[in-house]
């Protein structure tokens, strides 16, 4: 048995692999909200940017 932490863009490749026999399981709650590691960082900075870079 194994457990793979990922996101929805992982599906069809695990699918593919395991047919029927992968089992989708809602993310564990810790702490009064929902959570999910579904995001992503992305920092941009534009050429108009007055930011002292």
């Amino acid at each position: 048995m194994a457990l793979a932490w990922g996101g929805h863009w992982n599906y069809p490749c695990y699918h593919r692999a395991l047919g029927r026999d992968l089992v989708l399981m809602p993310l564990p709650r810790f702490g009064p909200r929902l959570v999910t590691d579904s995001g992503s960082w992305n920092w941009g900075i534009t050429i108009a940017c007055r930011c002292g870079f």
